[in-house]
């Protein structure tokens, strides 16, 4: 049990799936990481579960499975979402189409980032 944060950066040779799937943390940093389907998904479930809050991408570009990604209801845990950098030109517009479709709200949206946020957060 994490009570912060965990950046997770560039990580291989380790079941990545189980890692993200039980993770209870306020903040997850992913950076430089290319996540399939199946890391996707156990994304998902964390921010259904136990993460509050996500960031992918900064000093290196996040490669993920947007429409994974997508599935999450936006009822869970997670509040709070930005995507920086490489990461935010790549997937900005299906972020963005997908938070107005849960309730969310588009907080911040300049060239390098895009935050959005569920709509009873402050």
């Amino acid at each position: 049990v994490f009570d912060s944060g965990l950046r997770i950066n560039n990580v291989s040779g380790c079941d990545l799936v189980s890692l993200l799937s039980s993770l209870k943390c306020h903040g997850l940093y992913i950076t430089r990481q290319s996540l399939g389907r199946e890391e996707t998904r156990a994304l998902v479930r964390a921010m259904e579960t136990g993460v509050t809050a996500v960031s992918l991408g900064g000093w290196e570009e996040v490669i993920l499975d947007m429409e994974t990604l997508a599935e999450y209801s936006g009822q869970g845990v997670c509040s709070w979402v930005t995507l920086y950098d490489d990461t935010a030109a790549r997937y900005r517009g299906e972020l963005v189409t997908w938070a107005r479709s849960r309730n969310w709200r588009v907080d911040a949206d300049g060239d390098c980032y895009c935050t959005v946020k569920h709509s009873a957060t402050d």
